[in-house]
């Protein structure tokens, strides 16, 4: 089982850092000093994303989000917006159709993005 962990986790870390401006996953998904967290994002400025990604296995029906985790994101995102990534897979296969994908960003975070989509009508 650690090793289908091992690559859906990897896999769900990949898709993030691919859908955010071809982002960095970090070596050893946010275990060096030098670079904390999961990953970040490509964009610059304002848009500028560090995630950490959580995933549940097939089988599983939840996912724990705490305070510590969150303190931790905002600690270690250094001035970038905080991302955490949630998957559900459905199966070991991890394919696209077998999964749910959700992410948690801060309430001042959506309302920004409303505000800058509102803008483009």
């Amino acid at each position: 089982m650690k090793d289908i962990k091992a690559r859906l986790s990897q896999r769900h870390e990949d898709d993030i850092a691919g859908w955010f401006g071809e982002g960095t996953r970090h070596p050893g998904s946010g275990n060096q000093f030098t670079k904390p967290l999961d990953g970040r994002s490509g964009f610059a400025g304002e848009w500028d994303f560090a995630w950490d990604c959580k995933a549940a296995m097939p089988g599983t029906q939840s996912i724990t989000i705490t305070r510590a985790m969150l303190d931790k994101l905002l600690e270690q995102c250094h001035g970038r917006r905080p991302l955490l990534p949630l998957r559900f897979y459905d199966t070991e296969r991890g394919d696209y159709r077998d999964h749910h994908d959700l992410v948690v960003v801060r309430a001042s975070d959506a309302i920004s993005m409303v505000e800058a989509l509102d803008g483009y009508r």
